[in-house]
C-alpha cells in the first residue's frame, strides 16, 4: 500500500475480466489523491484497475452496476 497520497502516478489502466485493456492513461503530473476517472460509458461488469506509482503497481477490483 501507499501511505503518502501525494505520490505521483505514472499510469492508470482498466481491464475487463477477459484481459482486454479498456482504458489507459499516463498521468506523469497527477498525484494519487487527485486522480479521477469517468467510467459512466463502460458496460456493467467487473474490471481490474492498475495504478503504477514509483516502483509499485497497485491493483484493485471495480464493479460497475
Amino acid at each position: 500500500s501507499i501511505s503518502d497520497s501525494h505520490t505521483p502516478i505514472h499510469s492508470v489502466s482498466l481491464q475487463n475480466l477477459q484481459g482486454q485493456k479498456v482504458f489507459e492513461s499516463f498521468e506523469e503530473n497527477s498525484l494519487l489523491n487527485e486522480h479521477s476517472m469517468d467510467v459512466s460509458a463502460f458496460p456493467k461488469g467487473i474490471y481490474i484497475l492498475q495504478i503504477q506509482v514509483e516502483d509499485k503497481v497497485l491493483m484493485g477490483k471495480i464493479v460497475l452496476e
